[in-house]
């Protein structure tokens, strides 16, 4: 979760892949899911479009591998990271890592694949991003950021990125 030179092809896939599948941008897509709403992807079968089949066919992939991980540990493990930061820690430690984790289901209903954030789940800050910057910063790590949940911000996307920035900046 520090570094991720470049998505996996099994355990992620990337917003903007799945957005022209049911005509809308992954704005649009992340907006939903922000909001709490659910998110519809593409159809679980559909042998007319080649990309929903290919996107169907990861989306399973994806899905069997979320399942199997919460049955061995029990944990819920399936997010959408949003917002990555890129460049190098002071030292020259190279990073590309995701800021915002949001944890999501993935459910088949009707006949189409469906993200859906998780009723368990809350946002949070990548704690990994948070403690290696403190380590390379060499001071402590503020409790507020890593005991964030977001409840306070307003969901829309762009009064959340205003309200991220300013929680950064203090």
């Amino acid at each position: 979760m520090l570094y991720l030179p470049r998505l996996s092809p099994v355990r992620h896939l990337d917003l903007t892949k799945l957005a022209h599948l049911e005509g809308k941008d992954s704005f649009s897509l992340l907006s939903a899911l922000l909001r709490m709403q659910p998110a519809r992807i593409c159809r679980v079968h559909d042998p007319r479009d080649a990309d929903a089949a290919g996107i169907s066919q990861r989306l399973r992939k994806l899905d069997r591998l979320a399942q199997m991980v919460f049955e061995e540990t029990g944990a819920k493990d399936l997010h959408v990271a949003w917002l990555f930061a890129h460049g190098k820690f002071v030292g020259g430690t190279p990073v590309r890592s995701p800021l915002i984790l949001m944890p999501v289901e993935l459910v088949r209903e009707d006949g189409h694949w469906v993200v859906r954030p998780s009723q368990d789940g809350v946002l949070s800050f990548n704690k990994v991003l948070l403690q290696a910057y403190a380590f390379h910063q060499q001071s402590p790590l503020p409790s507020e950021l890593a005991d964030e949940d977001f409840d306070d911000a307003d969901r829309e996307p762009v009064a959340f990125l205003t309200y991220l920035y300013e929680l950064l900046q203090q």
